[in-house]
């Protein structure tokens, strides 16, 4: 009798351990940031998360889906109970019109993967007027000139040659005559 009380004890107490899982509540997984601009700089969001488990939660990895979006979280686990969150800051910088954003959270609770989404449009910057009294910088008055001077070079160069070889016709000519 003593061993099969002692057997369903063991049994209760190693059901209620293994039954001990945390829950990743989030109070939203997807954010629309609106509509922003490009040179505006980066945003950020917090999406808050609430561990209504009965065991810690922790984060093992988060992954977002492209290099313009970058997640914070903490690595300390999250207690029964307790508040975390992860910070999601995109970048807008050469990337105008609409984006949709993935974050995959990877933790230890029933719900391995927990996907948030963030959302919004980037207006372009302005670009700068191209104006018709623009000076032309030094550097392109520079390269002008060099190639000015190197025409000037090529047509003294073909200048020489015409002379020498009307010069040489000439000695020819010259040259007829005297033997005659």
């Amino acid at each position: 009798m003593k061993k099969n009380l002692l057997l369903c004890l063991f049994v209760t107490v190693g059901l209620s351990v293994f039954a001990q899982k945390p829950v990743a509540e989030f109070t939203e997984t997807k954010y629309d940031f609106g509509t922003i601009k490009e040179d505006g700089g980066k945003v950020t969001h917090d999406f808050e998360v609430t561990n209504t488990g009965d065991a810690p939660l922790i984060f093992t990895q988060i992954q977002a889906s492209c290099g313009c979006t970058t997640p914070k979280w903490s690595k300390k686990p999250i207690a029964p109970g307790e508040k975390g969150s992860v910070t999601v800051t995109y970048n807008p910088m050469n990337r105008p019109g609409p984006f949709t954003k993935s974050i995959t959270v990877t933790n230890n609770s029933e719900k391995q993967k927990i996907v948030l989404i963030i959302k919004g449009e980037v207006t372009p910057k302005a670009k700068p007027e191209v104006s018709n009294t623009t000076q032309p910088s030094s550097t392109e008055m520079n390269a002008q000139k060099n190639i000015e001077k190197k025409s000037e070079k090529k047509s003294d160069k073909k200048e020489k040659k015409s002379k020498k070889a009307k010069g040489s016709k000439k000695d020819k000519k010259n040259n007829k005559t005297n033997s005659k």
